[in-house]
């Protein structure tokens, strides 16, 4: 059984996942099942380490785009969610 943190973290993720591959911003994107995967591990860890249990999907998308910012901005390492 998934726990609630689980399922918001795939719900996130679904939904970045075809807001990226809509977006020119993220032209890098592909949507494979790999790039999905590994969207998926970062959204994952958000929600599991970095945001309170409980967290909504909204909440998870807007931190997601916020580290996007500071990874951009050289504030946060790219592959950040592996550590």
């Amino acid at each position: 059984m998934k726990t609630n943190f689980e399922n918001t973290a795939l719900n996130a993720c679904f939904q970045l996942h075809n807001e990226l591959l809509n977006d020119d911003a993220f032209a890098g994107y592909e949507g494979d099942k790999d790039a999905f995967d590994r969207l998926y591990k970062e959204v994952y860890t958000i929600t599991r380490y970095e945001l309170f249990d409980g967290a909504e999907v909204d909440q998870v998308i807007e931190t997601f785009f916020t580290y996007t910012e500071e990874i951009a901005n050289g504030e946060r390492e790219v592959d950040w969610y592996l550590y």
